[in-house]
């Protein structure tokens, strides 16, 4: 019996955090997943393929560092080749270096930078793939409850001198939704901005951060 698929779906950094949410999310909604992560997250990329794999659809893990170019270039054509097509692409890989940056810049100068700098990226393929009939669309999370949050909230927490947890009751006293995010929230927007009810969305940055600050 052949199953239906709504298409394939490539999410990096899959292995954990908001990257497993959207994986799941995806596969949830009909996708068929491509998953990658780096090789010291083998073991939680290989619970998120058999995740996967358990709400009945395909899945192709891809060990793999997108910081480098060649890297990217075969997980596009290994999911092609294993699953048929890649049609939708979830770019959500991160890493943690918070202590030189805060150090380098205590009002975090490079990482606001990088930030704008994914805005500007969006909008300009945004502009160049329109013509494809390809969408767009950045998400940018608020404070969110990962492992990642966990340890720069102890990091800025020693850095100033409070107790570890100071900056996670604070992000989640001052919005006006007061809680905490979930991965789970992020994977929603992503659903969203995947489906056809978004096809008229691109080149947006959609905040979700229960009101943080307001675009």
């Amino acid at each position: 019996m052949s199953i239906t698929t709504k298409g394939i779906a490539v999410v990096t950094g899959a292995a954990q955090g908001i990257g497993r949410a959207i994986a799941l999310r995806l596969a949830r909604d009909g996708y068929d997943i491509s998953v990658n992560d780096l090789n010291t997250n083998k073991k939680n990329l290989e619970t998120v393929t058999n995740e996967i794999t358990g709400v009945g659809r395909r899945v192709y893990p891809f060990i793999g560092d997108v910081s480098k170019e060649e890297d990217v270039k075969n997980l596009v054509s290994k999911t092609a080749k294993e699953l048929g097509s890649v049609d939708v692409m979830v770019a959500n890989a991160g890493i943690e270096h918070w202590q030189p940056i805060i150090e380098s810049f205590k009002l975090l100068s490079a990482y606001s930078a990088s930030k704008f700098a994914v805005r500007g990226l969006t909008q300009t393929a945004a502009l160049e793939l329109g013509k494809y009939g390809i969408t767009v669309n950045a998400y940018a999370p608020g404070i969110i409850d990962t492992s990642m949050f966990d340890s720069l909230d102890k990091f800025l927490s020693k850095e100033d001198g409070k107790e570890a947890g100071f900056y996670k009751k604070y992000y989640v006293d001052t919005p006006p939704i007061h809680r905490l995010g979930t991965p789970e929230d992020i994977a929603a927007v992503v659903s969203f901005l995947a489906s056809k009810d978004a096809s008229f969305i691109t080149g947006q940055s959609i905040s979700t951060n229960g009101g943080l600050y307001f675009d």
